[in-house]
């Protein structure tokens, strides 16, 4: 289990975003105790700038931009659930985008 995956631990943000981020992150490798493997997903909405700036100071603090290594995907969810919805063509997929992306 890697136990370093950040540049300098004492750097932590005070940010509320980047400390949930953070600390879900955590939680996520909590896991690999108990499995061989594993990798947190952080799903935003693109609109969300918050999540992003969230995202984008966050990764400063990891050892590496290589998501394999660091085991961290910030992905969009916007992207997600129209992949989704393009692979699952379903009332499920079809009330989540319609709860998530159709905005009025």
């Amino acid at each position: 289990m890697k136990t370093a995956l950040w540049q300098d631990q004492q750097k932590k943000s005070k940010s509320n975003i980047k400390l949930t981020i953070w600390r879900d992150h955590l939680l996520s490798l909590a896991h690999l105790i108990d499995y061989d493997e594993g990798f947190f997903v952080f799903l935003f909405p693109k609109s969300n700038i918050h999540c992003q700036n969230g995202v984008n100071e966050y990764k400063k603090y990891l050892i590496s931009e290589n998501e394999e290594e660091t085991g961290f995907y910030p992905r969009h969810l916007d992207d997600f659930i129209r992949t989704l919805r393009k692979h699952h063509n379903t009332d499920w997929t079809k009330e989540l985008e319609e709860r998530y992306l159709e905005f009025e």
